[in-house]
């Protein structure tokens, strides 16, 4: 998520550097695309090739914060 931030503010050379933080913090790091909301799905395609640029492995997310559909009230609060 902060990566993205960063990218979403225009910082690509502060996303970088994050990711490159991240990268020898963890062996097995993943840039997480979703296509959720209308910015993801704007900015997934500039995202995905931020992630080849970066030479760093990209999975699809789904980001669920509630277990059924009628507990969406409970997850805007």
């Amino acid at each position: 998520n902060e990566i993205i931030k960063h990218f979403l503010n225009n910082d690509i050379n502060k996303a970088i550097s994050v990711l490159n933080k991240y990268k020898h913090m963890f062996n097995n790091l993943y840039l997480g695309i979703d296509l959720q909301t209308p910015i993801s799905k704007e900015i997934s395609e500039e995202l995905i090739k931020f992630g080849r640029n970066q030479n760093i492995e990209m999975v699809a997310i789904n980001k669920t914060s509630y277990f059924a559909e009628n507990d969406i009230e409970a997850y805007k609060i």
